[in-house]
This record gives C-alpha cells, structure tokens and sequence, in this order.
C-alpha cells in the first residue's frame, strides 16, 4: 500500500444492521460494561492504562533494556511508568468509541522543548523509545511517539531498529561516516528524536534505519543478526521470553512475526485456571515451558475470535468464551458453543500458515534470536531461558502440522478447509 501512496481503504453500506434479539443482546453487554466498571483490574487499567506494565513488570524482567541484552532495572522503569504519567504530563481524556474501560493515555506538555498536546505512549512505545534505547525520560519518549502517530510510523518497529542501530555503532559495525556525523550514544533523547524524523522523511542515515533490524543485519552481517530482535521480519513487542516462556512459541509462530497482538499468551501464566471453558486448567509456572504450545495455540485462537468481532483484548479480561458466544447468538440467531469458537479459532490461523506456507514459510522460519535465547545475568529473568524447540514439538502437535510446518490435511478437512485442501495437496 506505501509503495503506491495509498493512506486508507474506507468502506461503508447504506442498511441498518439488525440485531436477532436486541434486549438479550442490551442486557449481555450492560453487563460486561458493569463487569469493567467494577473489576479491580480494569480500574488499575483505567488509572494507568498500559504504561502499567512498566511499574508492575520491571521486577519479573519482562521489562527489555539496551536492545534486551541487560535485565530490567526499577529507576528506568519508573521514570517512564504509569504513575509517573499519571502524576506528571496526563490530562482528563475521552476513551475509544464505545468504550467501557478507558486506558488510553492523552499529555500535554506544556514547558520545555517537548511541547505537546496528544495521544499519549502506550507500553510497547515506552519500551521501544525508552528504555530499549536507555532513554529514561518520559517527556522526549512521549514527544518521540508523537512524532511516530504524525509520521505514520510503528513506534516498535521504530524504536527497535533505533536500539539495534545504537548497539551496531558500539560494536563498530556503524560508523559516523555511515550516520553522516551523528554519534549514536546510548540514552541520547534528542538523537532517538531527530532519527524519527529522519526515518519517517528518509533522509541519509534514516532510509537505513527505516529497513528494519532483519534487514539491516542482512546487510551489515559479523553476526548481527543474533542480536536483531524479530520473528519474520517483525520486530518483538516488549515482552521478554524469558520472562514469560509462553511469548517463545508465540512469537516463533505468529502469523505475521513476533507480535503480541496475534496471542497475548503471558496473561495465562502464573494464574489459577485461566481459561476453563478451553481445557486450560491448573497453573502454569511463568519460566516452565510445560504445555506452553498448548497455551501459545489457545491465546493466538482468542486474539482471532476477538478480532472478528472487533472486540477490543482488554475488554475480555474478565470473560470467557461462553460471553462471547452469547454476544454472537444474541447478535445473529446462531446457536454457536464454546468448542466452536475454538474451531473457528483453528479455521482461522489454518487459514493464515496456509497462506503463509504458499509464501514460503517454513519450520526453520518459526524461530527465535539468539538474543532473546541468551539467558541474563541479572534481573527478574534469573538465568533462564525457554526451551524453544520443546514448545514448537507441542505447539505443532497441538495444531497438527506437518513437521515441515504446513497444516496436515486431516487437520483441514477437519476444519472443512476442503479448499485449501486442495490448493496444499493438490
């Protein structure tokens, strides 16, 4: 789409959109609505909203620092959290259309050189601007997300490759020849700013830049690809493997790279029976690697389900597949279960790795850096690592792939993908 300078596909109807049994309908999402209104965790989300993760992660090491190669520190952390927000630069906003939870974040900023009055950063560009990057104030960071929301940019991506462009130039794989001058110090503020700019206008040193981490290693190479963070080509959202061991699976085998937002996998451990109505019963330990593909496959089905209906993850905090299904039944007349939301859950990512399979896509693709699977000597990770290859054997058991990584044909059919039967096995 960039390629041809197209900004949005908008598409809209003209007939009204009718419910199978309105109140029923009224009534299930009244009380969601209350449920969010008075949940204990939603509140902390409403508070904080996501920058939450940096007060209440640092201490599990699920914070990255320096391009993920030294552990979480709290001082980093809470200079750019979610209280520090809170007590600083947030201002009064409205939440998404229709939202019942309201953790998105508006600063204004009001003195200085990072004047702003703006969508404020989430977690994920707290992490990738700030503390990937050892920049620890939340002023520049919040500035250089703004830049990001104007340009058009994916601050992950954006500040990822700005952290592993910064550990290229300490390694003197980069030279100030090759920045046209700059000196890319760690925790330089005003740099991360001014290489924002210069990806998003691709001017001299930010046209590499803008590349991304994968294929910036494939051109300078002297092994940098080990510490260039990315699945596929997609630079990781900020949480740590190693910290949650469940992010290895799902990251290795996200439809699109590594991406959180294709199985938000984490909020299933170190909790009591966190998705019954699906057979995930128990507790699974943070930093085991025990049926983790198991729980990689079931997080990647939900995000599915939810992006079908276009529910927003946060909302189904408190839920189960069973409010979902009757949100659908009361929408459409249909009489669907809870199995068979984790079938469409299935139909869906067959869907997406068969596609993906005729790309190209292969076992050897579901892979991790070496960087992420290099234990660390301090922090919250405790010298620990995931078992990679241990959750990708369940993992591909449990979607019933081919060793190669294409969807078995008594999986399709199953799944009534006769078509794409016959587009794999033809």
């Amino acid at each position: 789409m960039g390629s041809k300078k197209l900004k949005a596909i908008v598409v809209y109807g003209t007939l009204p959109v009718e419910l199978a049994d309105p109140q029923e309908f009224k009534r299930l999402a009244l009380a969601i609505n209350k449920q969010n209104a008075t949940s204990p965790s939603i509140a902390t989300l409403r508070e904080l909203g996501t920058p939450r993760v940096m007060n209440n992660n640092w201490p599990l090491g699920d914070i990255p620092v320096k391009n993920w190669s030294v552990g979480s520190y709290e001082e980093i952390c809470t200079n750019l959290g979610g209280k520090k927000m809170r007590d600083t630069i947030l201002v009064e906003h409205n939440a998404c259309h229709f939202c019942s939870i309201g953790c998105s974040r508006w600063v204004n900023i009001r003195d200085g050189e990072y004047q702003m009055d703006a969508p404020g950063p989430e977690f994920e560009t707290l992490g990738a601007l700030g503390s990937l990057c050892l920049v620890d104030d939340l002023n520049a960071v919040s500035y250089a997300a703004h830049l990001c929301n104007i340009y058009g940019l994916d601050t992950i991506t954006a500040g990822t490759s700005i952290a592993f462009a910064m550990e290229c130039y300490e390694k003197g794989l980069i030279s100030e020849q090759d920045t046209g001058g700059l000196a890319l110090n760690w925790g330089d503020k005003n740099l991360v700013i001014e290489l924002v700019r210069k990806i998003a206008f691709g001017e001299g040193f930010g046209r590499f830049l803008g590349l991304g981490t994968r294929r910036m290693a494939e051109i300078l190479e002297n092994g940098s690809l080990d510490f260039a963070v990315q699945t596929k080509g997609m630079e990781y959202p900020l949480h740590d493997p190693r910290a949650f061991f469940s992010w290895a699976a799902t990251y290795a085998t996200s439809p699109r790279g590594g991406c959180h937002l294709h199985g938000m996998s984490s909020i299933y451990e170190n909790k009591d029976n966190p998705l019954p109505e699906w057979g995930l019963t128990g507790n699974y330990p943070r930093q085991t690697d025990a049926e983790k593909g198991k729980i990689a496959r079931l997080a990647q089905n939900w995000s599915h389900i939810l992006d079908s209906m276009v529910v927003c993850y946060f909302a189904t905090f408190t839920l189960q597949p069973s409010d979902l299904a009757a949100l659908i039944n009361a929408a459409t007349g249909f009489d669907l279960s809870t199995q068979d939301l984790l079938d469409f859950g299935d139909r869906i990512n067959a869907l997406y790795r068969a596609y993906n399979y005729r790309c190209g896509i292969r076992r050897a693709d579901d892979t991790l850096p070496k960087r992420v699977l290099t234990p660390l000597a301090e922090g919250g990770t405790n010298g620990l690592v995931p078992n990679l290859e241990s959750q990708l054997e369940e993992y591909y058991q449990v979607r019933d792939w081919e060793p190669d990584g294409k969807p078995s044909r008594r999986s399709l059919t199953e799944l009534g993908l006769d078509f794409v039967v016959a587009d794999l096995y033809p």
